[in-house]
């Protein structure tokens, strides 16, 4: 019996490139790591619930490049050709198929690929949300690139607005909870009551609050970002953590996750503390 008789899976003999690899090939190519599986908030299929995002299997913000590995054709690519293009970015679709199995020999075809991509192509113009003032004064919060040094690209979203009317009334009831956070939970329960440990848990959890609720309207999530608001750290964390997709990419998602986790966890002690005291 010949190894042709045998087969590639008796033989060792590898079929075509699996997606991770081709993705570090590209990774060198490219002179950066790609964000795998990333999440656009305006990727999404026709109908969709909202936070059914579609992923990509690579993004490169500094190269403007999206790939998309397609391993058999599914209805939905044709989704990722229409609307990758549209925000702005060169989209590079691969197959199994147009790779080959041996690396050298798929490198060459990437760089090939790559250069007849040519410049990212212009994105299409869109209304752009008004940002309440409440969004701003979070938004100054959040930490910014020293000068002279060049910050990390963050993931670019492109949502649809969640309306000026939204906004406003978004941000005054935000508002309204956080002004009677501090002061009752802080001022009055916290360190009018001697307990230091639940005014920070409070000043946290308000923090917390603010970030999830811009990041959920960051996001064009209108039920999150009443679930954020209303519903403080607990809400925030498990909006940062995990939706059907996966992590939510969104800024700044990273920084109220952490600020939640700090919040509940500084709750906690200060319960016990209070306990033991009491």
């Amino acid at each position: 019996m010949t190894t042709d008789e045998l087969g590639p899976e008796l033989t060792g003999e590898r079929t075509a490139l699996t997606a991770a690899e081709a993705l570090s090939i590209c990774d060198h190519i490219l002179g950066e790591p790609a964000r795998r599986r990333h999440l656009f908030a305006w990727l999404r299929a026709p109908g969709a619930a909202a936070d059914e995002w579609l992923p990509v299997d690579g993004y490169y913000p500094g190269n403007k490049l999206v790939v998309v590995w397609h391993a058999t054709p599914e209805a939905k690519d044709r989704i990722y050709s229409e609307l990758v293009p549209a925000h702005g970015f060169r989209l590079l679709e691969l197959t199994p198929r147009a790779l080959g199995r041996d690396p050298r020999e798929a490198e060459a075809r990437l760089r090939a690929r790559i250069d007849e991509l040519g410049p990212a192509p212009p994105r299409a113009r869109e209304a752009q949300p008004r940002e309440s003032a409440v969004a701003k004064a979070v938004s100054s919060l959040a930490p910014q690139p020293h000068e002279g040094r060049t910050a990390a690209a963050a993931p670019t979203v492109e949502v649809a607005p969640l309306g000026a009317g939204f906004g406003a009334v978004l941000g005054v009831i935000l508002l309204a909870i956080l002004l009677a956070e501090v002061y009752l939970g802080v001022a009055v329960v916290g360190f009018g009551h001697g307990q230091p440990l639940l005014a920070i848990a409070f000043a946290l959890d308000a923090g917390a609050r603010a970030l999830g609720t811009t990041a959920a309207g960051h996001a064009g999530l209108r039920d999150w970002t009443w679930l954020c608001a209303l519903g403080g750290s607990p809400l925030v964390a498990t909006f940062a953590s995990y939706q059907r997709q996966g992590a939510v990419a969104v800024e700044p998602v990273p920084l109220a996750g952490v600020i939640s986790l700090l919040a509940m966890a500084m709750a906690a002690l200060g319960g016990l503390v209070a306990l033991a005291s009491g």
